[in-house]
């Protein structure tokens, strides 16, 4: 299975490595996959594998991290399909047959992050799916170019194997690698449904023990499907009369599970209760509110393509030039972050009583 290194690739590690082309300083130490999602259309489907590739140096200097997406050819939807992240401009370049090889391309490259610790990357190795040994000095003699392609060719067959049609269609239903990441089988208990049965990755959790001395009665598990999905599981406990005054009640437990196709349905779905806030806040998908815009829409925003900096834009042509240059100024401050929460505050206390 060919391997091709685009040229903006090339680029990157040209630039960036300025040895890694013409010397032999740098190898492969490890690639660890980060997250996978199948793209297409009705006609195609291709899969869009992210990986961190670890280059060590073979003198003193310290290891670096590339993040870099390899994406399969597109081939012609079988009868079993997963979900695809829609592109309407993916046309088939395989034709649908379960053993017809695929080519993956490496199609774009981060810039290099110095990692501190020398042996950092070991923490990644999995002792179960372990790269097939290949010769060390073979791998030293050659420059980067033509080590890192080979690296990542032996790293797809033997650790995420999807040179065929068949084998990217089971790495992206079975594999265990997901949208989110690395994924394992969880049952998810539901109170008067079925339990769910899904693949998906650990996304985090916040409970109630710390505001309740101890006495956990309320538990929510965030989780990412493995085709994209988020998925909330909220536990919350039923207290029961204890039979007498010296044990402690015993607690039964409600369970649901809410599921969206984003974020930002998810965060409407659940409220922004205290547990909530926590929760997502601590998996990145609730930041704070801002006054004004700063240029970043948060990742909620970008599931439903709104447009923050609309929503929020405010015309002061038509007001009379010295309060133009307050309103103006005070922006101002607030985009060099010279602004206090407290003065912040009293802004908001003088909105709401001009909006009166």
């Amino acid at each position: 299975m060919p391997l091709i290194l685009d040229a903006t690739t090339l680029e990157i590690l040209a630039v960036a490595l300025p040895d890694a082309g013409t010397t032999r300083h740098w190898q492969v130490g490890h690639i660890a996959p980060m997250s996978l999602r199948v793209e297409g259309n009705k006609q195609a489907r291709r899969l869009l594998l992210v990986v961190d590739i670890y280059l060590m140096s073979v003198e003193e200097a310290a290891p670096l991290k590339l993040r870099g997406q390899l994406v399969s050819a597109a081939w012609s939807p079988l009868a079993s399909m997963p979900p695809a992240h829609q592109l309407a401009d993916i046309v088939p370049e395989v034709a649908p047959v379960a053993k017809a090889r695929l080519d993956v391309t490496l199609a774009a490259m981060s810039q290099p992050i110095p990692i501190s610790d020398e042996r950092s990357w070991l923490q990644f190795l999995s002792p179960a799916k372990a790269m097939a040994t290949h010769d060390e000095e073979a791998s030293v003699s050659a420059p980067l170019v033509e080590s890192l392609p080979q690296a990542l060719k032996e790293w797809l067959t033997h650790v995420l194997p999807a040179t065929t049609v068949a084998e990217a269609i089971d790495l992206a239903l079975h594999g265990p690698v997901g949208y989110f990441g690395p994924v394992e089988p969880r049952v998810l208990e539901r109170s008067g449904q079925a339990d769910l049965a899904v693949d998906a990755t650990w996304l985090g959790e916040a409970d109630n023990g710390a505001q309740q001395g101890g006495q956990t009665t309320s538990i929510l598990t965030l989780y990412g499907e493995r085709h994209g999905n988020w998925l909330l599981h909220r536990r919350n406990a039923l207290p029961t009369k204890a039979r007498n005054k010296q044990e402690t009640p015993p607690l039964s437990w409600t369970c649901e599970v809410l599921v969206t196709a984003s974020a930002k349905q998810l965060v409407e779905l659940a409220g922004l209760g205290t547990l909530e806030k926590r929760l997502f806040q601590q998996a990145g998908v609730l930041p704070h509110a801002r006054l004004w815009p700063d240029g970043e829409d948060c990742e909620s925003d970008r599931d439903a393509g709104a447009d923050v900096a609309g929503s929020t834009f405010l015309d002061l042509s038509q007001l009379a030039d010295r309060p133009r240059r307050h309103l103006q100024a005070i922006v101002s401050l607030a985009q060099e972050d010279k602004l206090s929460p407290q003065a912040i505050d009293l802004l908001l206390r003088v909105a709401r009583q001009l909006a009166k």
